[in-house]
């Protein structure tokens, strides 16, 4: 049997007769193989508008099942993946009435991933004979995290520990009233949304930072109720990246760094202060930002040393040269002090700022070249925007003391201030909620998850913002939940509402799947600022 343990025995015969038993061997563990072939796939609705399939979860032969591929095609027809992913369902309307379909399912697991090529289909066939149908999806079984691995602990369940005490010890940190009655009002301007909480947050104390934010957008008619506090938080993070600014800039890969051409000037100390202020209030509301910072970036915060493998991160180009000078001979090729030429941002005259005591007077060589290259590389990093760090953290501890942060690791710390930018579908769904005369297995209700799984990702973080304020997956799943609210007061010619207060979706009962799909998209890419309806 695959993955199975085995000890054995032996015993041994001559003419006479039978020896005794030896003594069992060291235990053998035989190696994990492909799941079983799924069961025959059954359907349990078929109907002029869609065909729900489903599938029971094989034995997975010591490998935890990591995937299922569904595919299906008209008897006499061209086969076509439907699905692929986790679920043990899938409703498929891509299919034309009058006719007759098939489907088959294979599971995959982490030791047939491997194989190349893929071993052959096992086909199972369900003849339906349907009418007309379109789109629509359904989630089923969820894989439980850490079966068949090999770790102790889940770090999924060991984050969420870390973030539990990091919130509780915050706010002890903070003397955090319980009753959070008192509220400060941020009223400001869309088209001006960095300037003027900039200017609110200039005269602000941690007396302010700890009440409630209660955003008023001008010339808007929504409540905060919790959904413009979120969408302020993620339009506030993503304005501390415009160039103007010059707070962060994106490094080759995407992620943030501070800006190389920001200079440490009172005005843009105080936009550094006020960046940290934003992290802080946004970690003590318990808020998602749009800031992805470089692993630099993180250690800094963490006050993890940074070297010169870091620096291929942010200056490939420099990382590259840096390199070349340590495996090569530089005399007579590398002419150099150690010393860097920075502009005053007074004067905006050149000048040399020496890397080291007297470095201006000092020549690179071949016996030095390895402090050379240290001191630059920690000079790009983070030397050169000290000033401008100071200030950010600063800011930063106005409401969350470096200490609280350091039981993090770097990829914690992003999913701490960023959140989940993963969108599933199917993890969605399990957590939501339908209000009306409608249910999980409602047409409306399946279309929608088939258009949301369907989705680019750029159009599903808009579809999320939409409804809930915010383009990231809570964590800990939505407060309240997910809501899908039928709109029998609607009328199958209009768009859809959101209440992102109560992270609610109220659709019309639209007649068509390709219908609710216009309606949403244009609901999703028309939508900014909250009105009361």
């Amino acid at each position: 049997m695959p993955c199975s343990s085995y000890m054995f025995r032996m015993k041994c015969r001559n003419k006479i007769g039978w020896s005794s038993f030896s003594k069992e061997s060291d235990i053998a563990t035989t190696d994990a193989a492909p799941p079983d072939t799924p069961n025959k796939v059954f359907a349990s609705r078929v109907n002029p508008d869609m065909v729900h399939i489903h599938w029971h979860a094989p034995r997975d032969n010591g490998a935890r099942i990591t995937c299922y591929v569904m595919r299906g095609k008209r008897v006499g027809g061209i086969w076509q993946e439907k699905y692929s992913g986790g679920a043990d369902s899938y409703v498929d309307a891509e299919v034309e009435g009058g006719n007759k379909y098939m489907y088959e399912v294979r599971a995959i697991n982490s030791w047939n991933r491997q194989l190349t090529p893929p071993p052959e289909w096992t086909e199972y066939k369900e003849n339906l004979k349907l009418e007309k149908a379109r789109n629509a999806h359904m989630r089923g079984g969820k894989e439980k995290k850490g079966e068949g691995g090999d770790e102790d602990v889940d770090p999924v369940v060991r984050f969420r520990m870390k973030r539990f005490k990091f919130f509780k010890e915050l706010r002890e940190w903070n003397r955090a009233p319980k009753d959070r009655t008192k509220l400060i009002d941020i009223k400001i301007r869309r088209s001006h949304l960095f300037t003027d909480t900039l200017v609110l947050f200039s005269h602000y104390g941690r007396t302010d930072l700890l009440k409630k934010p209660r955003i008023i957008f001008s010339g808007e008619e929504g409540i905060d109720s919790g959904g413009l506090t979120k969408d302020w938080f993620l339009a506030l993070s993503r304005s501390l990246t415009v160039d103007v600014q010059k707070i962060f800039n994106a490094a080759s890969n995407g992620h943030l760094e501070i800006h190389q051409g920001s200079e440490p000037t009172p005005q843009q100390l105080q936009k550094f202060k006020f960046a940290g202020m934003v992290l802080g209030k946004a970690l003590y509301e318990r808020q998602f930002l749009d800031m992805p910072f470089t692993k630099i970036m993180y250690k800094l915060i963490l006050g993890k040393d940074v070297g010169i493998d870091d620096l291929k991160e942010v200056d490939e180009t420099l990382h590259k040269s840096l390199c070349w000078m340590m495996d090569n001979d530089v005399t007579d090729i590398i002419y150099e002090t150690f010393s860097v030429t920075i502009v005053d941002p007074v004067t905006k005259k050149s000048e040399e700022m020496p890397l080291c005591e007297d470095g201006e007077n000092r020549d690179v060589t071949e016996e030095n070249k390895g402090e050379y290259v240290k001191l630059l590389g920690e000079w790009r990093t983070h030397f050169s925007v000290m000033q401008q760090l100071e200030s950010f953290k600063q800011g930063l501890n106005m409401l969350c003391p470096d200490n609280l942060l350091k039981q993090f690791t770097i990829q914690e710390l992003e999913l701490l201030f960023n959140g989940k930018k993963n969108i599933d579908s199917d993890e969605i769904r399990a957590y939501t909620i339908y209000q009306g005369k409608i249910d999980g297995a409602s047409k409306i209700v399946l279309w929608f998850w088939q258009l949301l799984r369907d989705m680019e990702v750029e159009d599903k973080m808009k579809l999320l913002k939409f409804v809930t304020g915010s383009d990231r997956v809570p964590l800990d799943g939505f407060h309240p939940p997910f809501n899908i609210t039928d709109g029998e007061d609607m009328t199958g010619d209009m768009l859809p509402r959101a209440h992102t207060c109560f992270n609610q979706i109220v659709l019309p009962r639209y007649k068509a799947y390709r219908v609710m799909k216009e309606k949403v998209k244009v609901a999703i890419d028309n939508t900014e600022g909250f009105d009361l309806s």
